[in-house]
């Protein structure tokens, strides 16, 4: 956590079926994309399914660490009680668009 949001790392699987936020692996919170590993295409769409599943604004998510990598590491601003207890309830539970 930090003063102004939270940080987290994600496992993303790109070119998915639908896009979804939910569980875990190896630690991390998975996210899958339906958007291709080209040009950043996967990236900007795993910040929006974030802003969405967090119900932040999109410019709320920011790309930390990992722009090439299915490991990546996030901010994102906001109340840092409010992400966390949404986090943790996306980690516990079965992917959600």
């Amino acid at each position: 956590m930090t003063d102004d949001g939270v940080e987290l790392r994600v496992h993303v699987r790109a070119r998915a079926a639908r896009d979804s936020v939910g569980g875990t692996h190896d630690g991390a919170l998975q996210v899958s994309v339906r958007a291709a590993p080209s040009e950043g295409a996967a990236n900007a769409a795993l910040c929006r399914a974030l802003a969405q599943a967090l119900e932040v604004r999109p410019r709320a998510v920011a790309l930390l660490a990992g722009g090439k990598s299915r490991r990546k590491r996030v901010g994102v601003k906001g109340d840092p009680e409010a992400l966390r207890g949404a986090l943790d309830l996306l980690a516990s539970s079965p992917a959600k668009v």
